[in-house]
């Protein structure tokens, strides 16, 4: 019998630790050049760089990640979905697995199944806002709205200006048109995105001539 020399045995430590090294540097430049061509708009490039990464560590999560949402994004949303199976299975508290495969259930109108992922990734990361706001608009596309109202909140208090205008519409559909009103006119300064900061303050304005008109 052979017994291994605490020198051989530094030896194949330190060795590990290079290859290992070697391999989150190859990631991380593979991760740097996708990232860039996806700014730059050529997904076909930023894919192949994604899927170098995974040929390197084959279940990266951040590499997962990016490239479930990029596949979405180019009209592969079942590719996607497949490997964010993969994801969860190797990555079962990664917040990002679940909220990632919740957006591309949600685009798929699979509601039910989007909302238990969304609610799963909140779970994991309480204080993102963003899979309470999804959960709010899941129960919202199922016409659960007294029940959407809480998630919205929730996502509110966590900083999503977002929630401000789907809750207004929620209000709506349960015949609380003053309390849409004030969040149509706050959606009006803080939502992010400008059509619908405009679409808001005319949906205030227009609930505002209504009730004054009765």
């Amino acid at each position: 019998e052979h017994s291994v020399r605490p020198r051989d045995a530094r030896e194949t430590k330190e060795a590990l630790t290079g290859v290992l090294a070697r391999m989150e540097e190859a990631v991380a430049n593979h991760l740097r050049t996708a990232q860039g061509l996806m700014e730059k708009g050529d997904l076909a490039g930023a894919e192949a760089d994604f899927r170098a990464a995974l040929a390197v560590e084959a279940d990266h999560p951040t590499s997962i990640a990016y490239l479930s949402t990029l596949l979405h994004g180019s009209g592969r949303t079942e590719e996607g979905l497949i490997l964010l199976e993969r994801g969860i299975a190797a990555w079962p508290l990664d917040p990002r697995m679940w909220g990632n495969r919740a957006c591309l259930r949600f685009a798929l109108k699979r509601f039910d199944l989007a909302e238990a992922d969304y609610r799963k990734s909140a779970e994991l990361a309480p204080a993102l806002p963003g899979p309470p706001y999804g959960v709010a608009l899941c129960l919202a596309e199922q016409d659960r709205h007294e029940e959407a109202l809480e998630l919205y909140a929730a996502a509110i208090a966590n900083g999503c200006a977002s929630a401000w205008y789907e809750r207004a519409y929620s209000l709506i559909e349960l015949k609380r048109p003053r309390e849409a009103m004030a969040d149509f006119a706050k959606a009006a300064e803080c939502d992010p995105d400008p059509g619908r900061r405009e679409d808001s303050r005319n949906n205030a304005d227009s609930i505002r001539e209504q009730l004054d008109g009765k």
